[in-house]
């Protein structure tokens, strides 16, 4: 989950906290699971960890097949 820069601490501290309370749920896991995907829970330094990892990944995938944006 993704928030405008400046979003007060509280706020995204409680909204972290309700998605994580949400991916809980047996019925939300399963649901996710039947549609094919995974869920996990990243918060704080770790999730911008993975996203940084994922933007670097995704660069070098795009620079070596040659992709363009018209």
């Amino acid at each position: 989950m993704f928030f405008p820069a400046g979003t007060p601490k509280p706020i995204v501290d409680r909204m972290q906290a309700e998605v994580s309370r949400t991916l809980q749920e047996p019925a939300v896991v399963e649901t996710i699971r039947r549609l094919g995907g995974a869920s996990f829970n990243l918060a704080g330094e770790d999730f911008a960890a993975f996203i940084r990892a994922e933007q670097s990944k995704w660069k070098t995938i795009i620079e070596q097949s040659g992709a363009r944006l018209d």
